[in-house]
């Protein structure tokens, strides 16, 4: 049995939805320098699209049509940049190509961060310009009555809302190890070119083609979805940091948030090899593997799973508050401390089988998960480790194209 799960959003808006409100409007213009042109947003009556609710700092994206320098949004579809789906647009017209739009609200901070955003992918697009290094491939952008608007390919879903829309099963071994290699390659390629993009999390890893077939499991007993294409771009660099810039103290997303940030002890490109390490153990066994809010909290997990967090680190941290004679301060006999004592064991422990490539994952991660950042392995030497021997040649090629016969 075979689905495309791109046809159905669960949320988004359908052309029967839409009320009679349209825009026409003329942008200032992009890098093209040719006029921009913005028609028939479609939304829900009495919704204006700029200011429906969204999350983080964007609103809605619209999934339009477009053609070099022109921006044409029949847009029957708002949907978040993730969710862009071409099932869910009409074909656009000859000589022209669908992409995802992502709409920066009219505010002041928001601006500045989307301004620093464009830079960052303009950058990108300068020293990649085949292509090659798998970061989301913006076409154009634009300002729309104050907001600031970037184009960009369309894409697939993101990493996370499939494997949510999969009741949270993992990828099979052969696709992890696949979409590991090709963020090692896409994070070296930023790495070497002075970027740290500080907020990889499934959410910002979308598959360039997210078709699936639906498979039985026997040994679960039950269907499965197992995408076609494993192919994927690294997308969101609203918080990527270049090595000359401003450093800010606090970055990345909880649950893929490294030791040396928590400890405030300074960042750089070692954070994204944890985050890579937190987002492949994700991948593997279908749930996160430090599940908390709170930095304590997120330490003791720490510790936990990997073992103590090396002196030193603990010499040099600001944040004593939660550390006594070299070790943290926690009640194992509080509710937190028993939900971390059930809950939390060994990395090893986690390995669903015992078989060589297993093994190998797990020695990635945990080099990946090393809580000196001068100790984590680099992306450099990721990409040689015998985790990777078993893929394919097809698979090393990078190809990202949307068939799912790939």
């Amino acid at each position: 049995m075979k689905g495309d799960c791109d046809t159905h959003l669960e949320g988004s808006l359908h052309p029967g939805d839409l009320g009679p409100e349209a825009m026409t409007a003329c942008p200032t213009r992009g890098d093209t320098g040719n006029a921009v042109t913005v028609t028939h947003i479609g939304v829900k009556s009495g919704a204006h699209p700029l200011e429906r609710t969204a999350m983080d700092l964007h609103v809605p994206i619209i999934v339009g049509v477009h053609e070099r320098g022109s921006h044409t949004g029949p847009a029957s579809t708002p949907t978040t940049a993730t969710n862009a789906a071409p099932g869910l647009v009409a074909a656009p017209p000859r000589g022209k190509s669908q992409v995802a739009l992502k709409i920066i609200r009219n505010v002041g901070k928001y601006r500045e961060a989307a301004r620093l955003e464009i830079n960052v992918l303009k950058k990108i697009k300068e020293k990649d310009k085949e292509n090659k290094f798998l970061c989301v491939l913006m076409s154009d952008w634009f300002n729309f009555h104050g907001h600031m608007c970037i184009a960009f390919e369309l894409l697939g879903k993101n990493t996370f809302e499939f494997l949510k829309e999969n009741n949270f099963q993992p990828y099979p071994l052969p696709h992890v190890r696949h979409m590991a290699y090709q963020l090692c390659h896409a994070l070296r390629f930023l790495h070497e070119n002075q970027l740290t993009h500080t907020d990889l999390k499934p959410e910002n890893i979308l598959f360039v083609n997210s078709e699936f077939e639906t498979l039985y499991n026997e040994h679960k007993s039950c269907e499965e979805k197992s995408v076609k294409n494993t192919s994927i771009r690294v997308a969101d660099f609203g918080s990527a940091t270049f090595d000359h810039e401003h450093h800010t103290t606090i970055v990345a997303t909880r649950h893929y948030r490294p030791p040396e940030v928590i400890l405030e002890l300074g960042w750089a490109q070692p954070c994204d090899v944890w985050s890579i390490g937190c987002i492949l153990f994700e991948y593997y066994r279908g749930f996160t593997l430090f599940q908390t809010h709170e930095n304590r909290e997120h330490l003791v997990m720490m510790e936990k799973i990997l073992g103590p967090i090396p002196s030193h680190m603990i010499h040099r941290t600001r944040k004593q508050k939660y550390f006594y004679k070299g070790g943290l301060v926690w009640d194992e006999n509080s509710s937190d401390g028993r939900y971390v004592k059930e809950n939390c064991k060994p990395l090893k422990s986690y390995m669903l089988q015992d078989s060589l490539e297993h093994v190998q994952l797990f020695d990635l991660m945990r080099r990946m998960l090393e809580f000196d950042p001068a100790q984590r392995i680099t992306l450099a030497e990721a990409l040689l480790h015998p985790f990777f021997a078993g893929l394919t040649p097809e698979e090393r090629s990078f190809h990202t194209s949307r068939n799912p016969s790939r």
